[in-house]
């Protein structure tokens, strides 16, 4: 309901660690079951043009986070143009400095930009090398989620990394969210968490617990 976006800007976590900080393909369409998802050339080229973004199609050959978002974007309008980008292994004022040019894109290209964020909450459990709780782990999981939803939702992209580091944490898509945490304090958004589960709630299994969340900002 009263979906307008011209472009969806979807930011996802790089698993397989291949291709730069920010790899974007945006030469070919995307396809799903729903149809072909048309990518916003212009815009990508900007990012390109302005920042430390690549098209590099390599890394998105080994993804999903990006491809598992389309359809629930096709469900709910079929007029848009994506541009898909994988972010890894950077640090605040590199996540400040591309989240600037999103909104400096957004504003010389007269777009109105949707960014979304792709990304789990923990990973707990032996498939996943990760075993912080002992004890009672589907609520600890839930209790360190909370810490890391905390961070994200006072825009504190330091204390949301350094939580991480203390922890260990296994959130995959990190990178990406503080490039959502420094692109919404641009236009002092208020964020808000709509919901939060752990597949051990939802499963009731405790030897392989995986976190989600979501979180929307506006102004």
């Amino acid at each position: 309901e009263n979906w307008d976006f011209d472009t969806i800007v979807i930011l996802g976590a790089n698993h397989s660690g291949l291709g730069s900080n920010f790899s974007m393909y945006i030469t070919d369409d995307w396809l799903t079951p729903f149809g072909i998802v048309k990518t916003d050339k212009e815009f990508g080229k900007y990012l390109i043009k302005n920042s430390e973004a690549v098209e590099d199609p390599l890394p998105h050959l080994y993804e999903h986070s990006i491809e598992v978002q389309l359809p629930f974007l096709q469900y709910i309008s079929d007029n848009f143009r994506l541009v898909p980008i994988l972010v890894k292994d950077i640090s605040i004022h590199k996540a400040e400095e591309f989240a600037k040019v999103i909104l400096e894109a957004s504003k010389e290209l007269n777009r109105k930009v949707f960014v979304l964020i792709s990304s789990d909450f923990t990973h707990h459990g032996k498939a996943y090398g990760y075993i912080l709780f002992r004890e009672d782990p589907i609520r600890n999981v839930r209790r360190l989620d909370m810490q890391y939803i905390k961070a994200i939702l006072s825009k504190d992209s330091r204390s949301f990394l350094d939580l991480i580091k203390n922890y260990n944490g296994t959130v995959c898509g990190k990178y990406p969210i503080i490039v959502f945490i420094e692109y919404i304090k641009q236009y002092n958004a208020r964020v808000k968490l709509l919901k939060y589960y752990n597949s051990g709630e939802v499963m009731g299994d405790e030897d392989v617990i995986v976190g989600y969340a979501s979180i929307v900002s506006f102004s």
